[in-house]
Parts: structure tokens; C-alpha cells; sequence
């Protein structure tokens, strides 16, 4: 499982997506946004950022001023599941595809 998670980059929405057995880690976000502070995005900022509900985020189709973080921990993983839309839905990726199909840079964000 990958986790789509927004958080806030000094106020900016960026999507964390990270194995589902690992957290999004403040400090390592800070470092790849350059951001001062970092924190969780609410409800509102999440829907307004991605155009989804959380719990249902997904990677693709995202708006193009979006970032979108992936952990380098998903590369130990041929195929990663991201969700597909809704709170009940994932889609098989493998991990190079994940990369393209949301225009996401891979770097340490995650504990």
C-alpha cells in the first residue's frame, strides 16, 4: 500500500505519498520543499490541493502546480498500491510507473 498524504510546506500544499508501514517525517519534507515549517494539511486544504477527500487521494490526475514527494523507501517495491480515487479503491503500479504517471520526485520523507 502507498499512502497519498498532504501535508503544508510553510503553507503550501505537497503530496507525501509513502509505504504504508512507514510515516511522513516533518523534517525530511522540510529538507526536499526547503520549507521552515511543515505540518498535516486539514480536510479542506487536502480537497482544495488534490481535488480528493482523504482517505481517498491519489497520486494521478493531480492539478500540475502540485508537488508530489515520493519516499524512496516505495522503490524496494516492484508494484505499489496507491489509491485510485476513492476510500475504497487502490491500482496496481509498478514503482517506475508511479513516478511518471504523477511527476513525482523521489527523495527521503519518511520514518
Amino acid at each position: 500500500i502507498a499512502k497519498s498524504i498532504v501535508f503544508t510546506a510553510d503553507g503550501t500544499p505537497v503530496l507525501v505519498v509513502v509505504a504504508g508501514d512507514r510515516r511522513g517525517d516533518g523534517a525530511g519534507i522540510a529538507t526536499a520543499t526547503g520549507a521552515t515549517r511543515v505540518k498535516l494539511a486539514d480536510p479542506a486544504v487536502v480537497l482544495a490541493a488534490t481535488g480528493y477527500t482523504v482517505g481517498s487521494v491519489s497520486p494521478f490526475d493531480l492539478p500540475a502546480d502540485l508537488t508530489v514527494l515520493i519516499d524512496e523507501s516505495l522503490a524496494r517495491f516492484e508494484t505499489v498500491l496507491p489509491a485510485a480515487g476513492t476510500d475504497d479503491s487502490v491500482v496496481p503500479v509498478p514503482f517506475e510507473q508511479l513516478i511518471a504517471l504523477s511527476g513525482g520526485r523521489v527523495t527521503s520523507i519518511s520514518r
